[in-house]
């Protein structure tokens, strides 16, 4: 191994330990935030899923501008602003409740300028790992990443169930905050110093970003997929994921450390799809690895409203299980799929875009599970949710050319991909 490859490797493993201890202390804060909600303040369905709608809203009103400021800037100090900024926010809600101030105003603008700071964090992260990494090793450190997360979407939520049993909700919180300390550490002492990206004639802010959305739609591998997880999201990102906690609480009578623990344990999907999605895209084509994920996402959440009876948990775990791998397969290949088509200048504002769209649609999904719960019952609305999904498995299942790619293929190249204006 050169020199250079081992600097890069050891960046990498420093990226890779931040995000590790990062992702533990994240997968804390959405099962504790409506716990808080629930517990401390005795909220109802729509004001839980009111915070998933504060927390996503910034996606929606500034993920688009974020991806043009970020392509201005070097991307490892947007990074560590970021995760100090996230510290100190979640900071809040502990100190509140200890003051005897605690509201969910209060809850919902620290779930808000949380959410402004994961949206210049998330965007600046996914153009900053192609700076670090060798293309031909995007897929094999993506998948690194993603096994991180499933640890901690595996360990997080039974955590947080277990914290909550001896302490306080709001002071569980704390764990988050010192878990991006952790990671702006890591982040520090990464040696590669990227300058900021080179001079390019800097265009007006619409107009760029004008450019960028231009260039996803009319991209004929990119754009079913964001239409594919736009849907997706706005089903179960939006409306199931919003009132999981609800549904297990009070729709199937579960503890709250139980709720938390099989949020745990379901996650083992993801570790499942971490460690074997290159596997299965080297055999299967990338393509059709993610429709096959797709489908089983949508098989996942279809599980989640029979849960019910004897086999409620069972049916719980197993559905979210299920929807987990499928997610994290998916989830691999598509970011790796476009971060290798997207032209390295034009990566912010791409990585922006499509997270406009896609998380841009949770907010408006999360409201209206809100107004479905209230209205028709938390059975009823996953019902719905369930069946919206198959939308999703539809456009890239009949509309992706990517879906006809053999093994070892990437996907089909087109002349919108070979001539990408900047």
């Amino acid at each position: 191994m050169t020199e250079q490859a081992k600097h890069a490797e050891r960046d990498f493993r420093l990226l890779w330990a931040g995000q590790t201890v990062s992702q533990l202390g994240s997968q804390i804060t959405p099962v504790v935030l409506p716990l808080v909600a629930l517990r401390a303040l005795d909220a109802g369905n729509s004001a839980v899923a009111g915070l998933v709608t504060a927390q996503f809203l910034p996606f929606l009103l500034l993920g688009l501008p974020a991806g043009v400021w970020v392509d201005r800037l070097a991307r490892r100090p947007v990074l560590i602003v970021c995760d100090l900024g996230r510290a100190l926010v979640l900071l809040a809600v502990p100190v509140a409740y200890l003051f005897g101030s605690l509201s969910l105003p209060l809850l919902y603008l620290v779930a808000c300028l949380h959410g402004t700071l994961t949206v210049f964090f998330d965007v600046a992260y996914q153009t900053y790992l192609p700076e670090i990494v060798a293309k031909e090793r995007l897929a094999h450190a993506n998948g690194r990443l993603e096994l991180s997360r499933s640890g901690a979407q595996i360990a997080g939520p039974g955590l947080a169930g277990l914290l909550v049993s001896f302490l306080r909700a709001p002071l569980v919180l704390l764990a988050d905050s010192v878990s991006y300390l952790w990671s702006a550490l890591f982040l520090w002492r990464i040696r590669t110093r990227a300058p900021a990206p080179r001079d390019r004639a800097k265009q007006h802010l619409l107009k760029e970003v004008a450019t960028a959305l231009r260039w996803v739609f009319s991209h004929r591998t990119l754009a079913p997929l964001v239409v594919c997880l736009a849907l997706l999201n706005f089903f179960s990102g939006g409306i199931m994921y919003s009132l999981l906690i609800p549904y297990a609480v009070r729709e199937l009578g579960m503890p709250a450390g139980t709720a938390g623990l099989l949020l745990g344990l379901s996650n083992i999907g993801f570790v499942a799809g971490a460690l074997l999605a290159s596997r299965i895209g080297r055999r299967f084509g990338t393509g059709p690895a993610m429709t096959g994920a797709v489908a089983l996402n949508v098989l996942g959440m279809g599980l989640l409203p029979l849960a019910a009876g004897t086999w409620a948990k069972g049916v719980f775990l197993a559905g979210m299980a299920i929807a987990w791998f499928g997610t994290v397969v998916f989830n691999i290949h598509q970011v790796t799929l476009r971060q290798t088509l997207t032209p390295p200048e034009m990566l912010g504002r791409v990585n922006a875009s499509i997270r406009f769209v896609i998380w841009g649609v949770i907010p408006l999904g999360a409201t209206t599970g809100g107004f479905l719960a209230e209205q028709t019952g938390l059975r009823t609305t996953f019902s719905v949710a369930a069946v919206g999904g198959v939308l999703g498995f539809l456009v890239i299942a009949l509309a992706s050319p990517a879906r006809r790619a053999a093994p070892q293929e990437r996907a089909p190249e087109t002349d919108t991909e070979r001539q990408a204006p900047v």
